[in-house]
């Protein structure tokens, strides 16, 4: 594996990835594109709870689904859920 770069593409690959990341919120700060995000979640375990907690620290996201093999996971998974979002489970 060649994991040789020079200086301007890392310059470019960062300010790609950095773009990526703000030009999102800013749009959306600016009320151009305003959408809801509408999330489903497959995998209530560890993983898939962690990045659901993060993800529902931003506005306009639903969580209408949740899936587990394990029900329980996904009961308890989908009563986080709508505590979080201000509805009764």
């Amino acid at each position: 594996m060649d994991c040789n770069i020079n200086r301007r593409e890392f310059m470019g690959t960062a300010a790609g990835a950095a773009a990526g990341m703000v030009l999102p919120e800013a749009v959306t700060a600016a009320g151009i594109g305003r959408r809801d995000i509408r999330l489903g979640v497959i995998g209530t375990g560890n993983r898939g709870q962690h990045l659901l907690r993060v993800m529902l620290g931003h506005k306009g996201l639903q969580v209408p689904a949740v899936c587990d093999i394990i029900p329980g996971k996904a009961k308890h998974t989908a009563g986080f859920v709508a505590k979080a979002v201000g509805k009764p489970s």
